[in-house]
């Protein structure tokens, strides 16, 4: 490339002055400059799969950093000059994947998959240049094969402990069954034995594992009627919804085989002999005369004795149960420990009074020494609780005349013994004073008959 050069020169002769121009060309010197590009490739550059057996898959990387060279604003492609730019990556998605640099490749790694199907992105970038950046979808396909998790017990509710102790064993049934889809069916590859857990709670309890048979043993009870509770609980390793969780309770001291309250029938005979009636209402009792009531329990039951009777109310009239303006009352008889409940209000009323009664709570001690002041209290009979038993006795006054009198306010339950120094049979005497054994009555009055079981020793 040149420029032009004018060059003028002055001729004088005689005037005229006469100019004269001459031109002539000189040498320019290039304009040159580059011009900075960035590349990023990956090959595969959009996904890759993986089976589900898994392994490993090397993608290439191509970042470069070009220099093109300009002259004169024309682009020189024989000139470029290319050098490697440095990249960095990112691994983000589903455990198993892994992801290790080398040079310019990327080696992915997964493990076998044992699930679902699982995803990641591998995300790759210019260090120098992050804004220039691919991203590549890893995708490893579900596996055919699964495991399917069972926990199974040889007992399927809470286990319960007598007072005196022992041990019980629950077989546990725990696998892994390894499987695998063939088209529509699935085929069993494998069964075997998974790890489990065990904790327990509760400390009059101990277990013993051996093999797949656990032993939970208990002491005697010492506390008599005292309950003990605790809880077991069997978890997989491998799968924690495989979660079993069984109650254990120990018993308190039952009564005695003998012990005449519990054998009290739930009603009393109804108007028609031999026939329980099905409810506490006041009008729903037979009322009889005792040489009628001694032969009105149905087959297998009989009225009770004035010993029988003493066990819940007091045979010694100066131990009567006050209950007098009191809702509740509580008395220790024979190892038992009572607590009466007036509901009601034990008066004869216009309308009658149909549904008052009595209720005695009765719970066996057995050979356990308590302060008397202990079952006078509430949370005392909220718990422990399992083992008592509950009768309800209606207050449907007494026939005397041809007449009921003192409905809703009074009873007298007969007994099937007589006072050997009166002649008159023994009942227990309720009404809104007190509760005890009295005998102040010939058994021509009419009164309501509660049964006891018979039991053969």
């Amino acid at each position: 490339m040149s420029r032009i050069k004018n060059t003028f020169f002055a001729i004088i002769l005689f005037s005229p002055i006469i100019l004269l121009n001459c031109t002539s060309e000189e040498p320019l010197e290039d304009i040159k400059y580059n011009e900075m590009k960035y590349q990023l490739s990956v090959n595969p550059d959009k996904m890759e799969k993986f089976d589900y057996l898994g392994g490993e898959k090397t993608l290439t990387i191509k970042a470069e950093e070009i220099v093109k060279k300009f002259v004169n604003d024309v682009y020189q492609p024989n000139s470029d000059e290319i050098v490697n730019a440095d990249f960095e990556y990112s691994l983000e998605g589903s455990d198993g994947f892994t992801a290790s640099k080398e040079n310019y490749t990327i080696k992915v790694e997964v493990t076998k998959n044992e699930s679902d199907e699982r995803t990641a992105e591998l995300f790759v970038f210019l260090k120098d240049k992050p804004y220039y950046n691919t991203t590549i979808q890893l995708v490893q396909e579900a596996s055919p094969e699964f495991f399917i998790y069972e926990l199974i017990l040889s007992v399927e509710d809470m286990l319960i402990f007598t007072s005196e102790g022992g041990s019980k064993n629950i077989t546990i049934t725990a696998n892994e069954k390894h499987m695998k889809k063939e088209g529509d069916d699935v085929v069993e590859l494998e069964v075997k034995q998974t790890p489990f857990k065990i904790e327990l709670t509760g400390d009059v309890f101990t277990k013993n594992l051996v093999g797949n048979t656990l032993t939970l043993t208990t002491p005697k009870n010492d506390l008599g009627y005292v309950e003990h509770t605790g809880e077991i609980t069997i978890a997989l390793d491998k799968d924690s919804t495989k979660t079993i969780t069984l109650a254990l309770i120990q018993k308190g001291v039952p009564f005695p085989k003998d012990h005449p309250f519990p054998l009290l029938a739930e009603y009393n005979v109804g108007p028609t002999p031999k026939v329980f009636t099905d409810s506490h209402d006041n009008d729903r009792s037979g009322l009889y005369i005792q040489s009628t009531a001694v032969n009105v329990c149905p087959d297998g039951w009989r009225l009770p004795t004035y010993e029988e009777q003493s066990y819940y109310s007091p045979g010694n009239v100066n131990d009567r149960i006050g209950i007098y303006g009191k809702e509740l009352e509580y008395k220790i008889i024979n190892k038992t420990a009572y607590k009466y409940r007036k509901i009601g209000t034990f008066t004869e009323t216009t309308p009658p009074n149909n549904t008052s009664r009595l209720e005695i709570t009765a719970r066996y001690l057995g050979d356990v020494a308590i302060q008397p002041g202990l079952i006078t209290q509430k949370e005392w009979w909220d718990s422990n609780n399992s083992g008592d038993v509950v009768r309800y006795f209606p207050m449907p006054g007494r026939l005397q005349g041809g007449k009921v009198n003192s409905f809703g306010a009074r009873a007298f339950y007969w007994s099937s013994s007589k006072n050997p120094s009166s002649g008159n049979p023994y009942h227990m005497s309720i009404n809104n004073w007190d509760i005890y054994e009295n005998s102040g009555y010939d058994g021509s009055v009419g009164g309501p008959a509660r049964c006891i079981k018979i039991v053969n020793n």
